[in-house]
């Protein structure tokens, strides 16, 4: 459940403020059963594995975690002019920790995480250029702590997530809508990102270094697309829409 609030105050008739504060508070609850094949080269039956005498179920234990957090966001905003404004934002989220499901390996306490930060922190420009065209533009960096890392330990061919690094993310994105007649719409977006792994922890379990790449997160990415308004006779509309999506490579 969470609780949460805005509000913008204007600090004079171009500049605003605007601060916003949520309180989160989560449980998770957990209670694993693997199915137990140890011991056979290939994986046993329930009729076999109880005719062998083996319980087929193991419980790997009752788990409980609680989570509470603190999040909050404030911005600045100055009007330039009357269709441009100028912002800087600072705010800070979190993403909720869990719980790991896949072991080969035996594990007596199956790996829970808790949750990571991140603190970001933004200027950027939302401009009406004309009565056709909208741009804006944005530039950020993202701080990372208690970061959720997912690798395979040594000696286990499942996934185990962990929190185990501090990272950073630079970046700028530009996004544009133009529309040259009413019934033609265009628009898209270019994004520059740099992530990198300030630091791991020493004791770290999974097989990661400061000089892999985040996953899931491409160094450029664009999208374009276009539609047009197709007003028929008896009232209908159809807007056919075509898109064009590109990301560089990615690591999973």
């Amino acid at each position: 459940w969470a609780v949460y609030g805005e509000m913008t105050y204007d600090i004079s008739e171009k500049l605003h403020w605007t601060a916003g504060l949520r309180y989160t508070d989560e449980t998770k609850r957990n209670d694993p059963i693997a199915y137990n094949v140890q011991g056979y080269a290939t994986t046993p039956s329930l009729s076999q594995l109880i005719a062998d005498g083996v319980q087929p179920f193991i419980p790997r234990g009752y788990r409980e975690l609680e989570f509470d957090e603190v999040t909050w966001r404030t911005t600045l905003a100055y009007d330039l002019f009357d269709d441009v404004s100028l912002y800087a934002t600072v705010s800070k989220g979190f993403k909720s920790g869990g719980f790991d499901q896949r072991h080969t390996a035996p594990r007596e306490n199956p790996a829970t995480y808790e949750p990571e930060t991140l603190v970001q922190y933004e200027l950027g420009m939302k401009a009406d250029l004309s009565d056709t065209l909208r741009v804006n533009i944005a530039a950020f960096f993202s701080e990372y702590e208690d970061m959720h890392v997912s690798a395979n330990p040594p000696d286990d061919i499942g996934t185990v997530t962990v929190n185990a690094a501090e990272g950073e993310i630079k970046g700028v994105e530009l996004e544009f809508t133009y529309v040259p007649v009413p019934e033609l719409l265009i628009e898209g977006s270019l994004g520059f990102q740099d992530a990198e792994y300030t630091e791991l922890d020493p004791d770290l379990i999974v097989e990661v270094t400061e000089q892999d790449d985040f996953i899931r997160t491409p160094e450029i990415s664009w999208n374009l697309a276009a539609s047009y308004i197709i007003e028929l006779d008896n009232g209908s509309r159809i807007t056919p829409r075509m898109d064009w999506i590109y990301k560089s490579e990615i690591q999973y």
